[in-house]
């Protein structure tokens, strides 16, 4: 027979209405109610047609044999006349008669460079398994690199080949750049296969052959397979088979997880697994796992492998295999311990490594973006959740291992009782020694000092950062606007506060944090510069050297407000609605969008059309009704190089404090513009009392309301030329 045509990979949206589809059909079936098959079709946009109808009839099949039925491919060609093709796709997957049998080995067997599969043709063999082999291959139709995994179909257990459709399944439903992405699931003939996404970089595996990595290297890399699996996790899918040669890594080294064969979906109704099956590579297999227990394996196993490693990535060697019902060997019998091994790695990821393998998994992290989390903490020098024992607290951790709970649990109240009675050390309010990461590191870095209420920089205060990279300064506890400027051009400006006391955070927000260093001083979150891109869907707002403000009662003076840029409209949650949530939390987005808060007076410069009339679009307010977008007046614009929408309808905004506009404004209270106090507790209606532009509230930064939001803007130019910072 011909070979079936590809089939573009669906968006979320594609995914959704195929997914619930089979839902209803898997319902239908269970409740033995009439299965019709070309009704569901027919309910399904024509483009995914030919996608949904092969889920359906895999499942029609699957539900029948599980039940004890034998389907027969002759039937399912009388009953649905229309859908052949996909009849014979989904017996060919499922169960080949015995002459496709004999065709399938003999197309296995005839796999070489220059063959072709389907519309692929193959390059050459990049793996090879018990159950499958992997090739690279060129699809003819669009010119693009392909693996192509085509299992040993002909020596397949039903349950073998269950598996491979589950990992085509499975794959098709996940969309992270951690995981491997696929293409389409198809079949030439007898032979089916997986046209998966080619990663060029070669596998973990055979980077791990030349030693342990940096430690660095080894936690960003763990870091973004934890960020993976917990995009998996929230799917309701589990690896199973976390390990180095499942591990490929991307031409700039991001890892990418792959061979979700062994994978289990909550999504499916069967897991395939059986009480005493032993699935995965043992070396880093979680305990429960090795001792057969692996249809209960949750999240946590796929923990403990992530664990297993870094181990491996810290010490370049394997964790030891299990010895007599124990993980015994280069384990502490609580866990996968580096230091043993390797004793000059940093104590505080050797703890993670140490967490995310303990033999409970009541002990690990409870997610996968958990441990993603901690990870993150020790890249920016912050403070890890993860602790390793002491060797007191080792030795009685073993001593009492066997023995009554109870004993842990004193041990453990303990333990918290002194960390209590204890506390932080107090720090010393001079002169503090500062350090803090830029990339890239050819960037230059400049503190400007802010009053205590994060307004009025002073850049006659400016302090210059030392070094490369690695930035060292020396300040004085308070707040900064930090500027950190390149070679070519690029920029950013960030916020960021320097404590008198270490580990001590005042109020929430990533950018507030500092991290004690041990050798005295605190290490500030890292910067990153973003490219010049970043300003390219925003609108330029031109400046003005005075700007006479009407935001505050009693405010004098002009103010200087350079040209800027200004994002079109409030920032978005994925739904599209307008984002609301507190201001700390509002700073650390728009910096990690490579952008900022806008201060209250470029706001509200922006939203009186730079001063000249009352609203963005004039100085009349509209007498009726008027139209809406979403929650944004249609009336609401500002048309300059661009449109800029929402200034004064939907929710009220954060912006950053500006110098003078009121000196009483209590610390840690951070201004909303935009809206009245109805607009903030997310009464959105467009009066002219409450969307007055000049209108300002002052919150306290923790705060998050139902109508206030944020939009970022990013500076024209830097505070600071280049040549000015060294």
């Amino acid at each position: 027979m011909p070979p079936s045509p590809p089939i573009a990979p669906p968006n979320a949206a594609d995914r959704d209405t195929i997914e619930a589809l089979c839902d209803e059909g898997e319902t239908r079936l269970k409740q033995g109610a009439p299965f019709e098959l070309v009704e569901l079709v027919r309910r399904c946009p024509t483009r995914l047609q030919d996608r949904l109808a092969p889920e359906l009839l895999f499942l029609e099949i699957d539900y029948a044999r599980r039940s004890g039925g034998c389907p027969r491919r002759e039937e399912f060609l009388t009953r649905y006349p229309g859908y052949g093709r996909h009849v014979e796709a989904a017996f060919c997957t499922l169960d080949p008669d015995e002459g496709g049998i004999e065709e399938a080995r003999r197309r296995f067997a005839a796999l070489q460079p220059g063959a072709t599969l389907s519309h692929y043709q193959i390059e050459q063999r990049i793996g090879q398994g018990a159950a499958a082999e992997v090739w690279k291959a060129s699809d003819t139709m669009t010119g693009r690199r392909v693996a192509l995994k085509i299992p040993r179909w002909a020596d397949h257990s039903i349950d073998q080949r269950l598996r491979f459709l589950r990992e085509g399944r499975v794959l098709s439903r996940l969309d992270h750049p951690g995981i491997v992405g696929l293409y389409e699931m198809g079949h030439d003939g007898v032979l089916p296969y997986l046209a998966i996404e080619y990663v060029d970089g070669g596998a973990l595996r055979d980077a791990l052959r030349a030693g342990p990595l940096p430690p660095t290297r080894a936690a960003e890399l763990c870091r973004s397979l934890a960020e993976a699996l917990d995009h998996a996790h929230q799917k309701g899918v589990l690896h199973r088979d976390i390990k180095p040669g499942n591990i490929l890594l991307r031409y700039d080294g991001e890892p990418v997880l792959t061979d979700l064969g062994l994978a289990k979906d909550g999504a499916e109704s069967g897991d395939l697994t059986e009480h005493g099956d032993i699935l995965g590579t043992i070396a880093y297999m979680a305990p429960e796992q090795a001792a057969g227990r692996s249809a209960e394996a949750d999240e946590r196993s796929d923990i403990y492998g992530v664990g297993a490693v870094l181990y491996e990535s810290l010490t370049g060697r394997q964790p030891a295999l299990p010895n007599a019902g124990s993980r015994a060997g280069n384990l502490t019998g609580i866990g996968l311990d580096a230091r043993r091994l390797q004793p000059a790695a940093p104590s505080d990821l050797a703890a993670i490594c140490l967490k995310a393998t303990q033999t409970l998994p009541t002990d690990r992290y409870a997610t996968a973006a958990d441990l993603a989390a901690d990870l993150r903490r020790y890249l920016e020098g912050q403070t890890v959740q993860a602790r390793h024992p002491s060797r007191w607290a080792l030795g009685l951790r073993r001593a009492v291992e066997s023995r009554w709970t109870a004993t842990a649990a004193i041990i453990t109240a303990s333990a918290v009782v002194l960390a209590n009675v204890m506390g932080p050390a107090p720090g010393d309010a001079a002169l503090r020694d500062v350090q803090v990461l830029v990339d890239p590191p050819t960037a230059r870095v400049a503190f400007v000092p802010l009053g205590d209420r994060g307004d009025s920089p002073d850049p006659r205060q400016a302090v210059f950062g030392r070094g490369e990279g690695r930035i060292q300064a020396r300040l004085a506890p308070g707040p900064y606007l930090v500027v950190a400027v390149t070679p070519d051009g690029g920029f950013h400006e960030v916020y960021r506060v320097v404590r008198a006391i270490d580990n001590v955070i005042g109020s929430p927000g990533k950018y507030r944090t500092n991290a004690a260093l041990p050798t005295g001083g605190v290490r500030l979150p890292p910067i990153q510069v973003p490219s010049a891109e970043v300003s390219g869907d925003m609108v330029y707002v031109d400046g003005t050297p005075g700007y006479a403000p009407g935001g505050a009662e009693g405010a004098t003076g002009r103010f200087a407000i350079p040209a800027y840029y200004m994002d079109v409209i409030e920032h978005r949650n994925d739904d599209g609605g307008a984002w609301t949530g507190s201001y700390f939390m509002a700073v650390d987005i728009a910096e990690r969008l490579g952008k900022r808060l806008p201060t209250e007076l470029e706001y509200e410069f922006a939203a009186t059309a730079r001063g000249a009339s009352r609203f963005p679009w004039g100085d009349a307010f509209p007498d009726a009704d008027t139209t809406f977008e979403g929650n944004v007046a249609a009336i609401d614009r500002l048309d300059l190089e661009g449109v800029i929408r929402g200034l004064c309808s939907g929710v009220a905004e954060w912006t950053m404090p500006a110098e003078g506009l009121n000196p009483a404004r209590p610390l840690d209270f951070a201004v909303v513009r935009g809206g009245d106090g109805g607009t903030i507790e997310g009464d959105l209606r467009f009066t002219e009392a409450s969307r007055d532009p000049t209108n300002r509230s002052e919150l306290p930064d923790v705060i998050g309301k139902r109508g206030i939001g944020f939009r970022c803007v990013r500076s024209a130019a830097p505070l600071f030329r280049y040549d000015e910072i060294r």
